[in-house]
């Protein structure tokens, strides 16, 4: 047990799998909501990529911006049907934005990554400055202010796009703080299955994405939704 009180709040490659498909079982009982799934992808044998089996998928969470007044990416919009941009009928007063978001595990910080991009119904991509008022005033507040929640644009590790990302640093060490009383009491293994759950309930946040209320409730170590 000594062992475990020294861990670092960071996950291997596996402990990311167990966790992820854990997050996507607990999900499917949220029927109000979008499905993220697991996605699985196949090292090519002549690549050197850091490919640990494959990433979590949101994809197709749309919203309507009307012309005068934008509306926050927050639950309620989350929790709006999945539509096919094909049949999606749009408002002559609202603009459509469709956002898709990843979580894909960080060989360097051994921590997931929120990965997303923001584009029209016309396929066009979004620029920061248009998703970011898109987002919940309390979220861009949060990005203005903390010196740990910030957003870059790299270059997605398996679609080799460049996509926004929710810088990691300090992930590690607040997840193991958030932990902390478990791992004492009932062991680093325990976590496990909850710490995409609880990782994703406060980093969502800074892109206006919650957590449904009914799961955080589910264990006491998760953190509600401010």
């Amino acid at each position: 047990m000594a062992k475990e009180l020294t861990w670092d709040g960071t996950l291997s490659p596996n402990e990311f799998q167990k966790a992820a498909k854990a997050f996507v079982q607990k999900w499917k009982g949220c029927i109000s909501m979008p499905a993220w799934a697991w996605k699985p992808f196949t090292r090519l044998p002549y690549t050197l990529t850091h490919d640990e089996g494959g990433y979590l998928s949101l994809e197709i969470v749309y919203k309507h911006v009307a012309e005068e007044e934008g509306y926050p990416l927050e639950s309620s919009a989350l929790a709006e049907e999945v539509a096919d941009a094909a049949t999606l009928v749009l408002d002559c007063d609202t603009e459509t934005h469709l956002y898709d978001f990843h979580i894909i595990y960080s060989a360097s910080y051994r921590v997931p990554i929120l990965y997303f991009r923001g584009y029209n119904i016309g396929g066009q991509p979004l620029d920061w400055s248009t998703i970011k008022e898109d987002l919940p005033l309390s979220s861009v507040k949060m990005l203005d202010e903390s010196r740990w929640t910030f957003i870059t644009k790299e270059e997605h590790p398996y679609l080799k796009r460049p996509w926004f990302t929710l810088h990691p640093c300090g992930t590690g060490d607040w997840m193991k703080l958030l932990f902390l009383d478990k791992v004492a009491s009932v062991g680093r293994a325990a976590c496990i299955p909850n710490y995409v759950l609880s990782w994703l309930s406060m980093v969502g946040q800074a892109v206006g994405l919650k957590v449904p209320l009914d799961l955080l409730t589910e264990d006491e170590h998760l953190p509600v939704n401010s």
